[in-house]
């Protein structure tokens, strides 16, 4: 059984020539080692649809949240802002890298002093834009760096809008840190290409996408979204719980599993 969890060769492809050729090359190899298994699992419906073409019947095993962590993030539904406050805190965990260009959202809301901005995480880019927060005197962003995640669910509490952003290359992503920020019951605004993950828009409340890498749009939907202080999304709490949480993915993948190894031991015996 190969587990695919990203069509790596796809961003290389969409790249400049000598990317292009390195990307067929990993293309081509991966689809015949991929034919050689029982069984091919993906996260979403955009690599079914790449893969099916050249391996027989891929099933897609669903990217989510484990069952701890859901219920710590459900509970946060509950908690409200201090609303003698007027500033609106936007919250972004994850990886601060170049790929992420957390630029765009420092550069939406540098001015709007309503705002207060969280970045979580540390990564390659972290220093530059620490840097760049400091000789530019922007005031409403604060960089934690690496926090653990009693640490983390401290700021999640406050926040009122989740960030989350994915390259214009990585049509095909789908990151947990989706499900993560929705699982708090709270709105995520998505920059994103078309792809799996602005599709969970028709699924999912308060989930709002925009352009990535486009800090005018994105200021445009945050001002739109000043009043979202204290809105939260009960319903998006019982999708994650229905179809998102890992364990009930992971008895999935054991019957396919199961099913698999009994298949081969009634093709040994016969």
């Amino acid at each position: 059984i190969i587990d695919v969890r990203d069509l790596v060769w796809e961003y290389f492809i969409k790249k400049s020539l000598l990317y292009r050729i390195v990307g067929k090359c990993m293309k081509k190899i991966c689809i015949i080692l991929l034919r050689q298994a029982d069984k091919v699992t993906l996260t979403n419906q955009a690599e079914y649809n790449s893969l099916v073409k050249y391996v027989s019947s891929p099933e897609i095993i669903y990217n989510g949240l484990d069952k701890s962590r859901f219920n710590q993030l459900r509970s946060l539904s509950n908690y409200r802002s201090n609303k003698q406050s007027e500033k609106i805190n936007i919250t972004y965990a994850g990886n601060i890298g170049f790929a992420q260009k957390i630029d765009t959202l420092i550069d939406a809301t540098r001015n709007l002093q309503n705002i207060k901005v969280t970045l979580i995480g540390n990564g390659k880019d972290f220093f530059r834009l620490q840097k760049y927060i400091d000789e530019n005197q922007i005031n409403n962003v604060e960089m934690t760096g690496e926090l653990n995640w009693v640490e983390i669910i401290n700021y999640y509490k406050k926040t009122d809008i989740f960030f989350v952003q994915i390259g214009k290359e990585f049509t095909t992503a789908l990151p947990s840190k989706i499900f993560e920020c929705l699982a708090s019951g709270k709105p995520l605004i998505l920059a994103a290409p078309n792809g799996p993950a602005t599709e969970l828009s028709a699924i999912f409340e308060g989930l709002h996408v925009v352009e990535p890498e486009d800090s005018v749009m994105l200021k445009d939907k945050i001002t739109s979204l000043i009043s979202s202080k204290n809105v939260t999304y009960p319903n998006n709490i019982k999708i994650i719980e229905d179809k998102y949480l890992r364990e009930n993915q992971a008895l999935i993948f054991s019957e396919m599993v199961k099913e698999i190894y009994l298949n081969s031991r009634n093709n040994i015996t016969h």
